[in-house]
């Protein structure tokens, strides 16, 4: 299938998935979902995706004692946005106990050490060539609404005012496994 074909198609999934059919889409794109199957994030994707969720455990240790373990979460959520037709992956990251440069409420840039140490398994979805693709901005307002049948029980979520459903923190990211003169060669093309 050609990329505009497979454009075309992912572009129908979403706009029917926007138009009213209660948050499912009416058709599903050809991407492969397969239960119990891992789908890892690689170089070979994005290079910009919609970072959807990331998932910790709440212990201390690490240790998952109640509910799903980050990976059984992520990977239910991959596995459902796959089935109605959008690639998403999985992606491995540990904070480090480096120091970082943040900026805190006045604007002052301030150097800060994350002294919390935990794993997280991310989800990241779409290959967008750009981050003002179209289908890319459709998806990221299509998933921001979408509340996944897969998060509903076994996971810890408190919704908010600003964040009404689990996955409506989703964001813009570059795939994170690609180096920056790696972006730089791929915005070039």
């Amino acid at each position: 299938m050609s990329v505009t074909c497979s454009r075309w198609w992912f572009t129908l999934v979403v706009l029917c998935a926007t138009a009213g059919f209660g948050g499912r889409p009416c058709l599903a794109a050809r991407i492969e979902a397969v239960a119990g199957k891992s789908y890892e994030l690689s170089k070979q994707h994005g290079p910009w995706m919609i970072m959807a969720a990331s998932f910790h455990t709440t212990a201390a240790d690490g240790k998952t004692t109640e509910g799903k373990s980050p990976r059984q979460a992520a990977d239910a959520l991959v596995y459902e946005l796959r089935r109605i037709g959008v690639p998403a992956y999985t992606f491995e990251m540990e904070n480090s106990a480096d120091l970082m440069t943040t900026t805190n409420r006045e604007g002052l840039e301030v150097r800060k050490r994350n002294l919390r140490r935990v794993k997280s398994l991310c989800v990241l979805a779409g290959n967008y060539p750009s981050q003002d693709d179209e289908v890319c901005q459709q998806t990221l307002a299509w998933i921001k609404k979408f509340n996944p049948e897969s998060l509903k029980e076994g996971v810890a979520f408190k919704p908010t005012a600003k964040r009404p459903s689990p996955l409506s923190g989703a964001f813009l990211c570059v795939n994170p496994l690609l180096s920056s003169e790696e972006l730089a060669l791929q915005a070039q093309q």
